[in-house]
This record gives C-alpha cells, structure tokens and sequence, in this order.
C-alpha cells in the first residue's frame, strides 16, 4: 500500500495525511473508522438561572427636611430620598418591581425593608432611567450609616448591590437611643 496521493489534483483526506506524518499506528487507536459530523444540543435556561443584566448605580441617600415628618410606635423620624440610576436591556423596570434596602448604623444597628415601587417612584423606561423614592428614619445613637440597595425586576432577575455611607446630617433627629428604618 503507497501512502502518497495517487492524484495530486484532490486534496489528501485527514486520515491519509496523518497516516503520511508518521501516525500511522497510533492512528487506529485515537480516530474512529469513519469521521462523523459534530453534535450540537441547544438548549434554554429558566429564568433563575439566567444570569442577571440588570445593573444600578449612583446610589445617593439624601435628608429630605429637618422638620420630624414621620413617626413610628410615637418616636419621630426624618424622611431620607434614595435615588439610583438603573439599565435592564431585558427590561423589567416598572411599576411592581422591589427594592431591597439594608442599612447598618455605626451604632451595631441593622436594618432592612423592600420597597415594591410604583410608576411615580421609576423616572424613565423598563429599561434604562432613575428610582427615587422616601423613607423614615431615625439615627438615634448612631452618627453614620451604610445603606446598600438591590433591585429584582418585575421578570425576576436581580441587579447588583451597590453602597452608601453617609453621616448624621446636623440637626436630624436622634436624641433618643432609637435608631430605626420604615419604608
């Protein structure tokens, strides 16, 4: 048997031409007889496990006034905004969507809410604009806080966490030891 191709005018097949460099025996063992198409499965993940292209950013917690303008088992508090910007390319930012806020007190404080949002609260379109919306609280001991912030959408995928640390503004109630949050 000749390893050359009797025809120089077609190609030599794979086979053949690995046969010619010199692997000729290990040849039988690490190709099959014939060479056969590759297989493709395709497939769709469900929705929690896909991954989330949801994204927030430009977390702002602001005092809103001075004045007690909320209240909680009768201790006053301050309303704060939070505001945030957010882009979902699969949508899903509308009214109905939740907010999950956590907020640490530099008193050992900790607590945490969700807010379901309504169209007033979302300034822009299912996918790409801001969220802003108030809260009470009161910093009691406390003279900073760190307040984290996530968003699942109404199609439930989750965004990223993101951060704010701010200090007690002058002024803002807190004369009591309660250090408390209410959305």
């Amino acid at each position: 048997m000749t390893d050359q191709n009797p025809n120089p005018h077609h190609p030599i097949a794979r086979r053949r031409l690995l046969k010619i460099l010199g692997l000729s025996a290990l040849t039988p063992l690490i190709l099959p007889e014939q060479w056969l198409k590759p297989k493709i499965e395709l497939g769709h993940l469900p929705p929690h496990a896909q991954t989330s292209s949801v994204t927030i950013s430009n977390l702002v917690r602001s005092l809103v006034a001075l004045a007690p303008t909320c209240a909680r088992s009768g201790n006053t508090g301050n309303n704060y905004q939070i505001s945030f910007d957010y882009s979902s390319p699969l949508g899903g930012i509308e009214a109905g969507a939740v907010v999950s806020q956590t907020s640490v007190y530099d008193n050992g404080i900790n607590t945490s809410f969700t807010k379901t949002l309504t169209a007033a609260d979302i300034s822009g379109t299912t996918l790409a604009g801001s969220v802003s919306y108030t809260f009470c609280a009161a910093f009691g001991t406390a003279n900073s806080v760190t307040t984290s912030i996530s968003l699942q959408t109404t199609n439930s995928l989750t965004s990223n966490t993101i951060s704010y640390t701010m200090s007690k503004p002058s002024g803002a109630l807190g004369t009591s030891n309660q250090t408390w949050e209410i959305g």
